[in-house]
């Protein structure tokens, strides 16, 4: 792991990342397109779990310096696979390896791999030092 895992309530964590839409189909004659992933943003009190509808702060334990984005659904079918092993109403512990995202419940670790993943908050690279030419 890159760093120490953040524990978060499984149960805030689920609601965030199910409000999903039902379908990422745009409606007829529009040219829009609905993104089809989930970011997980950092925020200085937890972690901003950025749906394709809406964003949802979800408090965590320690700092969340992880800038990621997963397959909306994937995560959806995750949480709930983690759900079915008795999650509900515990608290879990994620963290970011590299390209991928583990959460990991008592001695269970599953993985998602990440769509993409933008420098860590905090991180020696600044965005001026990007912007400069």
């Amino acid at each position: 792991m890159d760093n120490v895992e953040v524990e978060v309530s499984f149960d805030a964590f689920l609601v965030a990342a199910s409000k999903i839409p039902k379908s990422f189909r745009a409606p007829a004659g529009s040219r829009a397109e609905i993104p089809k992933d989930t970011e997980l943003l950092a925020d200085d009190e937890g972690i901003l779990v950025n749906t394709p509808v809406m964003g949802t702060l979800v408090r965590t334990n320690e700092l969340w310096k992880y800038n990621v984005s997963v397959d909306a659904r994937k995560l959806v079918n995750l949480l709930q696979y983690v759900s079915s092993i008795g999650a509900k109403g515990n608290n879990i512990y994620i963290s970011v390896n590299n390209r991928d995202f583990w959460i990991r419940l008592n001695k269970t670790r599953c993985l998602l791999n990440t769509v993409w993943r933008k420098p860590d908050k905090g991180s020696w690279v600044s965005s001026a030092a990007k912007t400069s030419t």
